[in-house]
């Protein structure tokens, strides 16, 4: 199972949109769009998809940060589903959760159900 970053190679605009992309052999090849945007010059898919180091782009740190946590985020979550199958819904609803801050899309609801439950 491999995760790895792409932006549209065949966008026209300058600002692109950062999509996840999950392969697992050659049946799973999964693109969502993670609401992340960046400049074209400041990506390079060849390098499996990372942020160029360039010294005039400020925010290189912040990208790489928020990147990395949705690949570890999208990893964990992955190694903790149980029978839920990969599907697009269900990566689109990670990297919502991990958005919006959520431990997980699962994990709140099963937090929403054990409060009321307990109340």
């Amino acid at each position: 199972m491999k995760l790895t970053f792409v932006i549209p190679s065949q966008a026209k605009s300058k600002i692109v949109p950062i999509y996840l992309r999950l392969r697992d052999g050659t049946n799973t090849d999964i693109k969502v769009n993670t609401g992340i945007l960046i400049a074209k010059s400041n990506w390079n898919n060849k390098q499996g998809g990372k942020i160029k180091l360039r010294s005039d782009f400020k925010e290189k740190d912040s990208y790489k940060d928020k990147l990395e946590g949705l690949l570890n985020f999208t990893a964990s979550a992955i190694s903790l589903r149980t029978d839920e199958p990969l599907t697009k819904d269900w990566l689109k609803k990670v990297t919502e959760a991990f958005q919006t801050g959520k431990s997980s899309a699962k994990e709140v609801d099963t937090l929403y159900k054990y409060i009321g439950d307990f109340i």
